[in-house]
């Protein structure tokens, strides 16, 4: 697209389906094809698991599973969820997370990944719930966003 070659691209799947695709992922390889029967993901969800899997290079350009991706899947997965998230995103943890509002998040991530309207709401939303998952202290502001819903564990470390 015109005008977003220098944007980066940006997972914006819901974190309760990344966290789900995750742990039905347990038991696999590097090297494995990434499926929607293997996910058991609806079709309606399923571009938007590979494109935010691909964004954090968790697949290759096959969509088979990288070194990564096992890594995530694997007993520390948390803090590897967390390091994933410092590589991928350096200019949001440049931001004093615990002190900025929306505004300022919307601005980051607008300038340097170029996410619009539903996409840039989708995105927030994976990534402030990834923070909250990684227990990355955020503003109250912020935490306000995130989506409280019942308490369902889902786990993968």
């Amino acid at each position: 697209m015109k005008g977003r070659s220098n944007k980066k691209p940006i997972a914006y799947v819901s974190f309760t389906t990344f966290l789900a695709v995750l742990n039905r992922l347990k038991g696999t390889r590097v090297g494995d094809r990434l499926t929607s029967e293997r996910c058991a993901v609806r079709k309606t969800s399923w571009d938007q698991v590979c494109h935010s899997f691909r964004a954090l290079r968790l697949l290759d350009e096959d969509d088979r599973l990288t070194g990564t991706l096992i890594k995530l899947i694997g007993k520390n997965g948390k803090s590897e969820l967390l390091k994933l998230l410092k590589r991928k995103y350096p200019e949001i943890f440049d931001l004093d997370l615990n002190r900025i509002g929306p505004a300022k998040l919307e601005q980051t991530l607008n300038a340097n990944y170029g996410v619009r309207g539903a996409t840039k709401k989708r995105a927030r939303s994976f990534l402030l719930g990834a923070l909250r998952y990684c227990d990355v202290q955020l503003s109250p502001e912020l935490t306000r966003m995130t989506r409280h819903r019942a308490k369902k564990k889902h786990r993968f470390h």
